[in-house]
């Protein structure tokens, strides 16, 4: 029969893990509880999170808390470059104008 062992982070003796140790109970996970609001999309009461949810998909919108730090730093990026021009379609639209423009003078 094989063992299975768990080494201690501080002393960094082996344990043997005993088929009781893995199936120790966890505690059940308690979501934060929920504060009713009224929707500023369309006034209904949203009093818990599946009423949210319906609500988002209904209307088409989500909240800002669904993402990160790091998606708000992308998007800026990704807009920053929109607005410099500097995206892939960007570059191809000015390559089809070049293009036209040398056509237009006969060359």
């Amino acid at each position: 029969m094989r063992r299975k062992y768990v080494q201690d982070s501080k002393t960094g003796i082996l344990h043997e893990v005993t088929q009781r140790n893995r199936a120790e109970p966890r505690a059940p996970y308690v979501p934060k509880e929920f504060q009713p609001f009224q929707s500023q999309v369309d006034g209904s009461i949203v009093s818990d999170r599946k009423q949210l949810a319906d609500h988002n998909r209904r209307n088409g919108v989500t909240n800002p808390s669904d993402y990160g730090s790091q998606w708000f730093e992308r998007k800026g990026k990704e807009r920053e470059h929109e607005r410099l021009g500097q995206t892939p379609q960007a570059r191809k639209a000015r390559i089809e104008s070049i293009k036209r423009a040398i056509e237009q003078q006969g060359h």
